[in-house]
């Protein structure tokens, strides 16, 4: 199994904290992994992102108020507002 640019470059940052942190704590006398290199993600794009239509926005909105459940303790109308939000943050 092989794993993505991006995610590469997330295991890294982690594993490059946590080996900070050991240093810090004088667990480790110095970051053994110091100076490796990110990956550039730019050549390695697993999921092309794309835009979504007006009319896809209008149906997510559509969806969500009519929803009747709450996910991550959000009601339909709240992620509606959400969504609202979030079009409009990138249309600006």
């Amino acid at each position: 199994m092989t794993i993505g640019h991006k995610t590469y470059n997330h295991y890294l940052q982690a594993l490059d904290t946590f080996c900070n942190w050991c240093v810090f704590n004088k667990r480790l006398s110095r970051n053994p992994i110091i100076g490796l290199e990110r990956l550039n993600t730019a050549v390695d794009v697993r999921h092309p992102r794309g835009h979504f239509t007006t009319e896809e926005v209008s149906q997510l909105i559509q969806s969500a108020r009519s929803s009747g459940l709450r996910i991550q303790g959000y009601t339909g109308e709240q992620r509606a507002r959400i969504y609202i939000l979030s079009v409009h943050d990138r249309a600006t």
